[in-house]
């Protein structure tokens, strides 16, 4: 079946990590974060749920923002930003860039969203692009705007509100009757800006990878352990896979901190543990080398690594399995950390600079799509807006 392949135009995507860079020195991201409502990430989160009691008329409920990123108001948040810059007085400690001139190059990247699909142009003319490195910085910026000006204004307001991007963990204080109609006045906000609810079921609510639910032990605090959606495949790096060992030993150790830091008892931590056992079976691990890397992480002393030197140089190549291992080996010598990677990507496959033939197209691997369904992703935020010429 012939593929369709689709890339965003680089004045997006390229100029958006500039940009994003940019953003950075000039501390744009130090705008995000600052409010109650912020997580970080899963650790933060259960770092913060530590610190917290549930009464027992009050609801555990989960919100959702439906499609942030390709709803979030352009303008409004541009609008957000220029008055953020105007009002930093330090602004011109970090940068020689005057507002103007930073928000003409931000909103050049933000809404150059064209993309060609075969020979035809699209435009994405609403909301955020996918895949660009302004997106998650923009969307905070918008929702922590949206939060202080409304939800913390609501007469009755949630007793906690975190939100993690499109994800809000609450506390609900106020009764169902009330709750339906603070999602009521959520959904009336924005015109595009539309929340999904989500109550406890049998006691126990998921929030990121996180299951939380009553510690019947202790009336007033939480217990959790990991959670994985229904459509979880539990396909992980097969260790059969063209990678270096301490890629495979990376991913196990992940597995097993996110079971650490997760589990609140060590009932629900052995039981992940398990579960781990079998589901790297499932990926071809060996389970001796698993027990070994459990072993070896929680008992440090088992590992033989020896108190090295800050490296004087980093050196990435590409992973050819029975060279790189030398090479990485002849950098240690000099004190060279070396990392390896691999060129065959997703992004290498699928997209390309320029269309290319029908007889190359034969020759590769490819994955069947549609513009139905990048307009079904977009929310039918595109539009036709030109196409190349057709001559093979």
């Amino acid at each position: 079946m012939e593929v369709k392949r689709l890339f965003t135009w680089t004045v997006c995507l390229n100029n958006s990590k500039v940009v994003a860079e940019v953003c950075s020195s000039l501390s744009i991201m130090s705008y995000v974060g600052n409010t109650d409502s912020f997580i970080r990430n899963t650790p933060h989160f259960i770092e913060k749920l530590t610190t917290i009691n549930i009464d027992s008329t009050e609801l555990l409920v989960s919100f959702d923002v439906v499609s942030l990123f390709t709803n979030v108001p352009v303008d409004k948040t541009l609008s957000i930003v220029r008055n953020k810059l105007e009002n930093d007085n330090n602004l011109k400690d970090r940068t020689k860039l005057n507002v103007s001139a930073f928000m003409e190059l931000l909103t050049l990247c933000i809404k150059t969203t064209y993309f060609q699909l075969e020979n035809d142009f699209y435009q994405q003319d609403f909301g955020m692009a996918m895949g660009s490195s302004l997106s998650p910085i923009m969307s905070n910026i918008f929702m922590e705007h949206f939060e202080e000006t409304y939800v913390k204004s609501y007469i009755n307001k949630p007793k906690i509100w975190w939100r993690y991007v499109d994800d809000v963990f609450s506390i609900w204080p106020h009764g169902q009757d009330n709750l339906t109609d603070f999602l009521n006045f959520l959904n009336n906000i924005e015109p595009t800006i539309k929340f999904t609810l989500e109550l406890k079921e049998n006691n126990k609510l998921p929030f990121l990878d996180v299951m939380i639910s009553k510690n019947t032990e202790i009336n007033s605090n939480f217990q959790t352990n990991v959670y994985r959606k229904k459509t979880n495949t539990n396909r992980y790096l097969n260790f059969n896979s063209n990678h270096h060992l301490s890629i495979k030993k990376g991913v196990i150790k992940s597995l097993y901190d996110r079971a650490k830091l997760v589990s609140s008892n060590v009932n629900f931590f052995n039981q992940e543990k398990d579960h781990i056992k079998n589901i790297l079976k499932e990926n071809a691990y060996p389970i001796n080398l698993v027990d070994k890397a459990f072993l070896q992480i929680e008992n440090p002393s088992h590992n033989n690594n020896q108190q090295r030197q800050n490296p004087v140089a980093n050196m990435t190549i590409p992973y050819i399995p029975g060279i790189s291992e030398k090479l990485k080996k002849l950098g240690n010598n000099f004190n060279i950390r070396t990392a390896f990677k691999t060129n065959n990507t997703l992004r290498s496959i699928l997209t390309h600079t320029k269309p290319i033939n029908k007889e190359q197209n034969e020759k590769k691997l490819h994955i069947s799509n549609s513009l139905s369904m990048w307009k079904t992703l977009y929310r039918g935020n595109i539009k036709t807006i030109g196409c190349t010429d057709k001559r093979a």
